[in-house]
């Protein structure tokens, strides 16, 4: 068994590390260190951080793909395993050599023990963990890697280093940063949502309101979405008009009117949204896109321009008919023509 350190960053590579900058690269990013150690015994796959989440860990599809790209003569990039043995990065590949008995791997290996590390050494291993993944795996839910960046989230990053760590859109990485800036406002003012009506589109709102209205006022405003279960459109709809508002005091009448409004909603007497409710839903969402007619496509993400669209047709199923019926009552004389002449 050989074992190769890694020099400190900014000094030369030999030549068999060279073969690996990249991963070089993420380890000393994440201010790690380890050695590239050829001959290790193959590990049984029991051991694992687990930064993909259970369920994505080692998808059947890709471990038979690399299974087969094995036996073709195809040269992998080592496992990342800590000093423990927990895999770090590579349990696709992994799987993949235990599937075909191979003995011996070769590994970078950690100078860190997983069942030991600290908090601060754990958020590193995740890191290394989500950054490899983004480069040279499968890849991991986007909801997972907002869950990791919600966790790693302080005062003192930035997006644009979050994202560089994870191999993520700094766009989409920006958004997560600013649910959790809404969260930790609300937190800060004593509002809670035990029942978890408030999504993360809501906090994203939230976030953004922070120059714009004051405690009292956010507090009354998001009191009313949570309870009334506001979409996303609605509550944006209702903070514009809570915005354009001069007086504290007008903002809070108006508050106090859409609450007597929405009382049946906030009673939970009826799950169901009444038609002037349905439309006020439409309303709220085509008037979220008003200002930005891009809304949740710039990412790229293919769930994300279905849900964008799947949003916009159903307004727009309930906008339609309600502006027909409008004209009619506008304009009594007015009859559509109809094909047949019926």
């Amino acid at each position: 068994m050989r074992a190769i350190p890694i020099p400190a960053p900014g000094y030369p590579l030999s030549l068999k590390l060279a073969e690996h900058k990249f991963t070089i690269a993420q380890i000393w990013k994440t201010g790690l260190t380890a050695d590239l150690v050829e001959g290790v015994k193959t590990p049984d796959g029991t051991k694992t951080s687990q930064i993909r989440g259970e369920e994505h860990l080692a998808p059947p599809h890709k471990v038979a793909q690399y299974k087969t790209d094995m036996m073709n003569g195809d040269v992998f990039a080592p496992i990342i395993i800590t000093r423990d043995g927990y895999v770090v990065d590579g349990n696709t590949r992994l799987q993949a050599y235990l599937k075909l008995d191979t003995k011996t791997v070769t590994v970078f290996r950690l100078h860190v023990d997983y069942a030991t590390a600290t908090p601060a050494q754990l958020r590193k291993l995740e890191k290394l963990g989500a950054g490899m993944n983004g480069m040279n795996g499968a890849g991991m839910p986007k909801k997972r890697i907002e869950e990791l960046i919600m966790r790693w989230y302080s005062p003192g990053d930035t997006p644009r280093k979050v994202a560089e760590e994870l191999h993520f859109p700094e766009q989409a990485v920006r958004r997560v940063f600013k649910v959790q800036e809404g969260r930790k406002w609300l937190t800060r003012i004593g509002i809670t949502d035990e029942d978890q009506q408030l999504k993360a589109g809501h906090y994203e709102l939230f976030a953004g309101w922070k120059e714009k209205m004051t405690d009292l006022i956010l507090a009354s405003t998001v009191t009313l979405a949570r309870d009334a279960r506001f979409t996303i459109g609605e509550t944006a709809n209702l903070g514009q008009k809570v915005i354009e508002l001069g007086s504290e005091v007008a903002k809070l009448d108006l508050i106090e009117s859409e609450t007597r409004a929405n009382e049946e909603r906030i009673a939970g007497v009826s799950r169901k949204v009444s038609a002037q409710g349905q439309f006020r839903q439409a309303l709220g969402t085509i008037l979220a896109f008003a200002d930005n007619p891009v809304l949740g496509v710039e990412t790229g993400d293919p769930e994300d321009r279905k849900r964008t669209e799947e949003m916009l047709q159903q307004a727009l199923r309930v906008i339609e008919p309600a502006l027909k019926e409008q004209l009619a009552v506008n304009n009594p004389a007015y009859v559509p023509f109809k094909w047949g002449g019926k």
